[in-house]
């Protein structure tokens, strides 16, 4: 779903409205009263202009994201050996239990087994922020 700034007139469903309801929130839990009607028109300008230039900068600034994961792949039989290659010379293994497999050149095929994992880690830029509605610039 893409994230809605919103507008004084396209409001719902949108990043302000959210605002509004948790200001609603803290308000009556606050007051021990519902948020006054009164002044929702400047109170729902402001907080579409503060959830537009929050987008706005969200969007101007996506190289500040860092996403990072980890994920282990098991699968098949018990006692397979993990890796095979046409070119065993090419396979490098260093450190003792958690260390690390190279390859090069071989072409290495994982083979299917309980307890063979492979952990590939990376990271990722966030190159889009996926938006819709007015987003006054």
């Amino acid at each position: 779903m893409p994230i809605k700034a919103g507008t004084v007139n396209d409001f719902e469903d949108s990043m302000a409205e959210a605002m509004e309801n948790a200001l609603a929130e803290e308000y009556q839990i606050l007051k021990g009263e519902a948020l006054p009607d009164m002044g929702q028109e400047d109170r729902r300008m402001l907080l579409s202009a503060i959830a537009q230039g929050v987008v706005r900068y969200l969007k101007d600034n996506l190289d500040a994201f860092e996403l990072s994961s980890e994920v282990t792949q098991v699968t098949g039989e018990p006692d397979a050996p993990l890796i095979r290659s046409e070119n065993p010379a090419s396979i490098g293994v260093s450190g003792g239990g958690g260390g690390s497999i190279a390859a090069g050149a071989a072409d290495v095929t994982q083979i299917d087994s309980a307890d063979n994992r492979v952990r590939s880690r990376g990271s990722a830029n966030i190159d889009n922020l996926n938006t819709t509605g007015t987003l006054y610039s």
